[in-house]
C-alpha cells in the first residue's frame, strides 16, 4: 500500500495547488520514464575478439554511441566445438543473453582470413541448438575488422552472417569494417 510522501497531509485535507502540480508532474514523469524504459531496445554486443578492449570493442562503442548496451566477451565463456559435450559448457548462458536482447551486435576481428575461432564456434553451436529459432526477428549488426583484410575476406564474413540471419530469420542490418562504417551503421540503430 502506498504510504504517500511524509510531507503530505495524512488526513483528508485538500492538497494545495502546488502540491497537486508537483504530484501530477511526478506522476507524468514516472509514466513517461516507465514508457521510455519499456520502449527501449535491449542491445547486446557479442565480442568475438580475445582482446576485450581492442578495435572490435572500439568499433562497437562507435556503432552504439549514445545507447545503453551490454557486452558479452566470448573469451569469458567455455563454448566447446560442435559435437563435443562437457558439463562446463556455457553455450546456454550465452544463448539466454542473446534471447533476452532485441538487437544483437556481433563482432570479430579478421584472424587467418576469417572470424576468430570463438566466434565461429558460437555460430556452429547455434546452428545445432534447439533454441536457434527463438532468435527470429531480432536485428543483427556485424562488425568485422582487421589490419588490411582483403575484400574477399570481408565479403566471406558478410556472406556468412547473411546466411546465418536468413536461416534463423534475423533482420540483417549490415556490416561495418571501419570506424566510419560503424558510425554510419549506428546512425540507423
Amino acid at each position: 500500500m502506498w504510504q504517500g510522501n511524509k510531507n503530505e497531509p495524512q488526513d483528508n485535507t485538500p492538497l494545495s495547488r502546488t502540491t497537486t502540480r508537483h504530484l501530477h508532474f511526478c506522476h507524468t514523469f514516472a509514466t513517461v520514464r516507465h514508457k521510455n524504459q519499456s520502449d527501449m531496445k535491449r542491445i547486446l554486443f557479442i565480442n568475438g575478439s580475445p582482446n576485450r578492449n581492442g578495435q572490435t570493442a572500439t568499433m562497437a562503442k562507435l556503432l552504439l554511441a549514445g545507447k545503453e548496451y551490454e557486452t558479452l566477451n566470448l573469451i569469458d565463456y567455455k563454448i566447446y566445438p560442435l559435437g563435443q559435450s562437457f558439463k562446463d559448457d556455457q553455450l546456454d548462458e550465452v544463448l539466454q543473453q542473446m534471447l533476452r536482447a532485441d538487437v544483437l551486435v556481433m563482432g570479430s576481428p579478421v584472424y587467418w582470413h576469417s572470424m576468430t575461432g570463438q566466434f565461429r564456434t558460437l555460430l556452429d553451436r547455434i546452428y545445432d541448438s534447439p533454441l536457434k529459432h527463438r532468435l527470429k526477428g531480432k536485428a543483427l549488426y556485424f562488425i568485422f575488422q582487421g589490419a588490411g583484410p582483403s575484400s574477399a575476406m570481408l565479403e566471406a564474413g558478410n556472406y556468412t552472417m547473411r546466411i546465418f540471419c536468413r536461416l534463423f530469420q534475423l533482420q540483417y542490418r549490415g556490416m561495418a569494417t571501419s570506424i566510419r562504417e560503424a558510425e554510419t551503421l549506428g546512425a540507423n540503430l
